[in-house]
């Protein structure tokens, strides 16, 4: 009996490569001068400081590609 229900694993794939595009571009950017407007909700001081001071991130704790294509989401609908 053939299954209907499957997914996909070309999706799999293809979300994937568009993960690792993500974050290539990410790492392409230059890094910001400043906090960003989005930044003044954030009720840890310690962490903004971090930010700001531009400690270097934990390794291991990169953002996703699927939190990056939800903030380029962000980005587009700002624009």
């Amino acid at each position: 009996m053939m299954d209907f229900n499957s997914t996909s694993s070309l999706s799999g794939q293809i979300t994937a490569l568009v993960d690792a595009g993500m974050r290539q571009a990410r790492a392409r950017q230059s890094e910001r001068q400043y906090l960003g407007a989005s930044r003044l909700g954030v009720a840890c001081e310690r962490a903004l400081q971090f930010e700001y001071a531009k400690a270097p991130i934990d390794h291991g704790r990169d953002i996703p590609g699927r939190m990056l294509r939800i903030f380029e989401r962000g980005h587009v609908m700002e624009d």
